[in-house]
């Protein structure tokens, strides 16, 4: 078997980091330009781990690239924004 680490931690990677700019006030919404490539590049690598060998792993990967990474691309910027907003108010 060839090794899969070495994609899925790059997969992971892009994925946190997606996650991260996501979730920034009023920035987050630039993600939006940048999720489509992201989001096809990190499904090829939940493939290439599935085929080499990493059932789990790239199961994990294809449902955070498929099901939670398009959720939080959607509401982090808006959640956060809330919360900055009422943060905001508060003071």
């Amino acid at each position: 078997m060839r090794d899969y680490r070495l994609p899925a931690a790059n997969a992971w990677m892009l994925l946190l980091a997606t996650y991260v700019v996501a979730c920034i006030p009023w920035y987050g919404f630039l993600i939006w330009l940048f999720a489509v490539p992201v989001l096809i590049a990190t499904l090829v690598m939940s493939i290439l781990v599935l085929m080499r060998g990493g059932k789990s792993e790239g199961i994990a990967l294809l449902v955070s690239t498929v099901v939670i990474a398009p959720v939080i691309i959607i509401a982090g910027p808006f959640v956060a924004a809330t919360v900055m907003e009422a943060v905001g108010r508060s003071s």
